[in-house]
């Protein structure tokens, strides 16, 4: 990651974002993602589980078809939701991540 260069990869990616299309769409890719989501999950770091949330969420509302396409792979990454189901703790308003991975 250290040696990818942003400023040329980084606009690619944001211009395959209008395309809609085989062998553009995302759909097919879905398996590739989910060995990078199940380790981000597994960090057990609330930063890293909370923005790789918010990425599947966006992913499920944006892409007509994505629920469907994840489904056959939640067996790898629901496992660590496991770690946080009874862990019940009062924050207040000190960490949004940390409430946010809680609710």
């Amino acid at each position: 990651m250290d040696k990818l260069d942003y400023q040329q990869h980084l606009p690619l990616f944001f211009d395959g974002l209008r395309e809609t299309e085989h062998p553009y769409n995302i759909l097919p890719v879905v398996p590739m993602l989910i060995m990078p989501i199940r380790n981000a999950m597994n960090t057990k770091n609330l930063t890293v589980m909370s923005t790789t949330l918010k990425v599947l969420q966006h992913m499920v509302e944006s892409v007509d078809g994505m629920g469907l396409a994840l489904v056959p792979h939640l067996k790898y990454i629901l496992p660590a939701f496991n770690l946080f189901k009874n862990k019940k703790r009062n924050i207040g308003d000190s960490d949004p991540n940390l409430l946010l991975l809680l609710l």
